[in-house]
Formats: structure tokens, C-alpha cells, sequence
């Protein structure tokens, strides 16, 4: 478990769902070893747990001392927060700090930013979080930290549907259905979860078996359906399911 939830390895992201912005420890990593000249795996160590930077001599120190800060608090926290800050000074902000910031971010501080800072329909702090959330969904993009997350850290789906599927499938276990789901087979018995309809308009789902084709007719099971041995009447199995294209 604790190396399931080490930050070091890229398995924790730190996020906002919500505001659409998150990152992994080894993405700080990677721009603090280019600076400090270090390897990137080395980085990832001092960004987490007992290590310190003295920010005056650029050195790391295991324990706290003068002039020393938590590498992950004033590497990576600390950007975040002063990012924020910029953004409730923009009304005052004369110098351009802001824009600064945004272009050492390696982005462009574009009309739109300007626009939502100037809101004037806007109390100061409902401007500032909306123009630091613009900017965190710019600089660091929910879906950058998260899809090399999948990608690296969780089994493929022929992997993972050999195990999976006795906790999915309810119906036989070495019926057609249930090796067409182990084998992700695309000639198998379609079968597919929908997670989220919009309306009677679309619908989200995962396949699990089979091929999904324009114009096929579909059985749609609701949520509480159970497959058994078969032996149920078809009254049972008709309330339990319904049709659509």
C-alpha cells in the first residue's frame, strides 16, 4: 500500500476534478532537474517527504535549519499559491507581474485572461479564482496528468478483464459472453456498459465484448439485472430488461 500511494512513482495525483487542473509529483520533477542540473529520479526523491532546500545556498538537507524549506512545499505548492496571489493583485498590477508569471510558465497571457481579470461585473475575488483556475487548466492540464497515469499504472484490458470478469458478469462463467469478455474478443456476443445517457440523444459506454455497429438492436438490461442459470420465466426476464435501437 505504500508504494501503491508513493507521489515519487506518479501513482497520486494531486487535482482539482472540479476545476479541470492537476499534476503528478514526476512532472515538477522533470522541470526541476533541467534547473538544478540533477536526474530526474533523483528529483522526484527530494520533491517529497523529509527533504530540504536551502533556498539561499541551493543545497538539500534531510532536516529542517535556517533558511531551509520542504522541497515539495516551496518547489511545487508554492508556484501554485503565488500564482493565485498575482492573480487577486491583477486590479493593482501596473508592472505586469502577472503576465510575467504566465510567460515563465511557458504560456501566453492572451485576451481572454485579460478579460475575465477586468470583469467588472465581478467581485475582485470571484476574479481572481476564475483567472487562476484559466491559468492552472492551461499550465497544467487535468488530462496530462492523468491519462500517462492509466497509461503506465493500470493493466490492459486483456490483463485485467482475466480477473475482472467473474466480479462483472453474472451469467455463467465459460458461457460465450464471459470468454468473449476475457478475451476481448471483437467476434463475441456484444456486450457493453453504459455509465452515463444523455437524454434518449447518447450514451457513454465501455465494451466489454463484441463490436459496436451503427444500427444494431440493442437488449438493454437495467442496472438491477441478474443473469442466473436460466431457469427464470420470461415474465422475470421481460421486467428486468427493454428494448431499444
Amino acid at each position: 500500500h505504500a508504494t501503491a500511494f508513493d507521489p515519487t512513482t506518479g501513482r497520486v495525483c494531486f487535482c482539482s476534478g472540479l476545476q479541470q487542473w492537476g499534476f503528478v509529483l514526476p512532472q515538477f520533477a522533470q522541470v526541476y532537474a533541467r534547473k538544478f542540473g540533477v536526474a530526474a529520479e533523483l528529483m522526484r526523491q527530494k520533491l517529497w517527504g523529509d527533504w530540504f532546500l536551502d533556498v539561499e545556498a541551493k543545497t538539500w538537507h534531510p532536516k529542517p535549519g535556517p533558511h531551509r524549506q520542504r522541497g515539495f512545499c516551496y518547489l511545487v505548492l508554492e508556484p501554485i499559491r503565488a500564482l493565485l496571489h498575482a492573480c487577486e493583485a491583477v486590479d493593482t498590477d501596473a508592472s505586469g507581474r502577472l503576465a510575467r508569471m504566465v510567460e515563465q510558465l511557458g504560456l501566453q497571457f492572451t485576451d481572454d485572461m485579460r478579460e475575465v481579470g477586468a470583469e467588472s461585473a465581478s467581485t475582485q475575488h470571484i476574479r481572481a479564482l476564475e483567472l487562476w483556475k484559466m491559468i492552472l487548466r492551461k499550465w497544467l492540464p487535468l488530462a496530462s496528468a492523468i491519462l500517462p497515469m492509466v497509461i503506465r499504472h493500470l493493466p490492459s484490458p486483456p490483463t485485467a478483464m482475466a480477473y475482472r470478469t467473474p466480479l462483472l458478469y453474472s451469467g455463467p462463467s465459460h458461457d460465450a459472453t464471459a470468454e468473449g469478455m476475457r478475451s476481448q474478443d471483437p467476434a463475441a456476443p456484444l456486450l457493453l456498459a453504459a455509465f452515463k445517457v444523455g437524454g434518449r440523444v447518447f450514451a457513454l459506454a465501455r465494451v466489454f465484448s463484441g463490436t459496436v455497429r451503427s444500427g444494431a438492436k440493442l437488449r438493454v438490461l437495467a442496472s438491477e439485472f441478474k443473469q442466473r442459470d436460466g431457469t427464470e420465466d420470461e415474465e422475470e426476464e421481460e421486467a428486468q430488461e427493454r428494448r431499444a435501437c
